[in-house]
């Protein structure tokens, strides 16, 4: 009796960890172009690079293109613009802001190449992980083409076994949002282009 209990902890165990590292193989959280693992989703975008980075600096403007989240609101206008190194915005997930909701933070911010946000005060989800960061990321492709990437990951205080487990788990999900997302920001864009 005890012989089979020790096989069927022995095999319940392997199969954990073989699904563990088959999960690591195929997840879409992995080191990119730079040496941490980040969950990323990039488009080209018909429009000058400057067009596209003001477009997303504007909170009022995530309520056309995102797949996932209502609205987002100022927390901390007008001392600091909307965008900007210092502003901070409550994203909310339902339109009565009930419910999932976190706060971002934006650190840093280099004209027509990135903004970095980072993402804390998380409530009524399933993540809880402190120390994500989402990043925008720009680059200019050519007169009037750009390419904006979306990118997740977490700094290097909070980067410890359990949060890279969740994240290798959520990872799917999040990069399927993400290219939604940017497929959305893409046809807003270029639709105001038109205009």
């Amino acid at each position: 009796m005890i012989r089979r209990f020790k096989k069927i902890v022995l095999y319940a165990v392997g199969v954990l960890v073989l699904a563990g590292l088959v999960l690591t193989v195929i997840s879409p959280y992995k080191k990119h172009s730079n040496d941490y693992r980040t969950v990323e989703a990039t488009i080209e975008i018909s429009a000058p690079v400057d067009s596209v980075f003001d477009y997303m600096k504007h909170s009022a403007h995530a309520s056309d293109w995102s797949s996932y989240v209502d609205h987002i609101t100022p927390l901390n206008s007008p001392e600091y613009s909307d965008g900007e190194v210092g502003s901070e915005r409550r994203i909310f997930v339902n339109a009565d802001e009930r419910g999932a909701r976190w706060d971002e933070r934006i650190l840093a911010v280099e004209r027509n190449h990135h903004r970095i946000l980072s993402i804390y005060n998380i409530h009524e989800m399933t993540l809880s992980a402190e120390g994500l960061h989402t990043e925008q990321r720009y680059e200019k492709l050519g007169e009037g083409t750009s390419k904006l990437s979306l990118v997740l990951y977490f700094n290097e205080e909070h980067d410890g076994y359990w949060n890279q487990l969740w994240m290798h788990i959520a990872s799917f999900k999040i990069k399927t949002i993400f290219e939604k997302n940017l497929k959305n920001i893409k046809r807003e864009i270029e639709s105001r282009g038109n205009e």
